[in-house]
């Protein structure tokens, strides 16, 4: 007989970093009178995390397999996650720290990185800029996501969760410094 899927303390906490991150978006939002995205867009990411959040409670309660639970319960998560931290990201914004392009670009010229010579080197090369365009634009959603299936495929739902967990974590931390240490790009500072 199966066991019924206990979430791990990773899996508790990405769930609890989840709900917080949601709770504060909602929160800051109506306190600055911020609009929030309306249910055109809202509703069909809730349909999508909540047929892999509902499919893996079935997993979790009823057919009580722990290795489709937890995947299932992880893609859920992941899937309600980025939309609520992109809106974060938005109300990182309405802190109006000072922007630190300057900061950023001495820092860069420190390490020896001049912004303005690579892109002239780019501009001198189309082709080039053409192909790290399409693997700049495309790995953030689909490499992430590839790499949680190939280890939901291999059966390696520990590694899957602490994926879910770095991601969670990293998104946290980005949106906190770039929140209070802001710059608009180097593209639009030079």
């Amino acid at each position: 007989m199966k066991t019924t899927y206990r979430p791990s303390i990773l899996m508790r906490f990405n769930i609890a970093t989840t709900v917080f991150c949601l709770a504060l978006a909602i929160l800051w939002a109506k306190a600055i009178g911020f609009r929030l995205p309306g249910s055109e867009t809202v509703l069909p990411i809730a349909i999508v995390a909540g047929v892999f959040l509902l499919a893996g409670l079935f997993y979790a309660l009823v057919r009580k397999d722990e290795r489709v639970a937890q995947s299932l319960l992880g893609l859920g998560l992941i899937q309600f996650f980025v939309p609520v931290s992109g809106v974060l990201s938005y109300l990182g914004a309405t802190l109006r720290f000072p922007m630190q392009d300057a900061t950023f670009v001495a820092i860069d010229r420190a390490m020896g990185f001049d912004w303005l010579a690579m892109v002239h080197w780019a501009a001198d090369k189309p082709r080039l800029v053409e192909w790290l365009g399409l693997l700049y634009d495309k790995p953030f959603f689909v490499l992430p996501f590839a790499i949680m299936l190939l280890l939901i495929v291999t059966n390696r739902g520990d590694r899957f969760e602490e994926l879910v967990g770095f991601v969670i974590i990293s998104t946290v931390l980005s949106l906190a410094i770039g929140s209070c240490i802001p710059g608009i790009s180097a593209f639009a500072y030079f």
